[in-house]
């Protein structure tokens, strides 16, 4: 994919969502540059690049990478010498060792924020743009639940990942309920093996504020996390790791694996009808 190349999208796809010329350069733009495939052995997932601004530290920007924790857990990034293999527009590339990073890895949350240092050679415009909700009036005068159901309840959304084919993906929903103490979402985007990691962008801003995961709390339905409170707690790290153990991570981690294969092997045909009516909404037309 290059960054010449066309993007149609197809309105009846698109769940009523409607987007102009300049909307759709913002997603083409997100889609060739803060998106990221994860093949790490037996992790495949998504991840995106973010500056987070520690405001308790003179506003220093600390660039990070986030994903799920069932993608980048602490079997893959605990030990000093851990690598992180990545692909951006079909290129490898590696994150190269975790010693000195600051690493956070929530597994109730399932979320994972790895820092990123200059040495791995992320660019600016790799960097997507994150809400900033402590400036928002409506954070700083309603309590949380009353925040987050106002601004974000029913909202239209997208997520940008790799589902299944490994083809970078587009899809767009909405908000449908808040869940488990106001931290997270059920959302209407249509995902896939691959997708965990996604980020979600709302359409009023473009910005990205939480993070689809399939294992939250064991949940069958898609899931959508707030990213603000991991990112705070990354923030006030004082070691290079903070980890979060769930007790029942391995079984749920089984158990959805095993929903995953008797899907596959009862439900193929029926999925990759349904993906291809609801999930593949934007495509690019690659010029010879």
């Amino acid at each position: 994919m290059d960054e010449n190349d066309d993007i149609i999208i197809q309105e009846k796809k698109t769940n009523g969502l409607k987007f102009n010329l300049e909307e759709l350069e913002k997603i083409k733009k997100q889609m060739l540059s803060g998106v990221c495939k994860i093949k790490d052995g037996k992790s495949n997932g998504t991840g995106f690049f973010i500056k987070i601004i520690d405001k308790k530290n003179n506003n220093r920007k600390i660039g990070a990478l986030i994903t799920n924790a069932h993608v980048l857990g602490k079997n893959d990034i605990g030990k000093d010498e851990d690598i992180i293999t990545y692909e951006l527009n079909n290129k490898k590339n590696y994150i190269k060792g975790m010693k000195d990073r600051k690493r956070y890895i929530d597994e109730i949350l399932d979320i994972s924020i790895i820092e990123i240092k200059e040495k791995d050679q992320i660019k600016d415009e790799q960097y997507l743009e994150l809400e900033d909700i402590e400036n928002d009036s409506l954070y700083k005068t309603e309590s949380k639940q009353t925040f987050l159901e106002t601004k974000y309840k029913d909202i239209p959304i997208y997520a940008i990942g790799y589902p299944t084919d490994n083809k970078i993906t587009v899809s767009f929903g909405n908000i449908n309920n808040i869940i488990i103490d106001k931290t997270a979402f059920i959302h209407s985007c249509d995902t896939d093996s691959g997708s965990s990691g996604s980020p979600i962008f709302s359409k009023e801003s473009f910005k990205v504020f939480s993070v689809h995961t399939g294992y939250y709390y064991n949940n069958s339905k898609n899931t959508s996390v707030l990213i603000f409170d991991a990112i705070k707690k990354f923030l006030n790290i004082n070691d290079n790791l903070f980890y979060i153990n769930n007790p029942k991570w391995k079984k749920q981690e089984n158990e959805q694996k095993d929903r995953e294969k008797n899907n596959k092997e009862i439900d193929d045909k029926s999925q990759e009808k349904q993906t291809k009516q609801n999930s593949m909404f934007i495509i690019i037309i690659i010029k010879e």
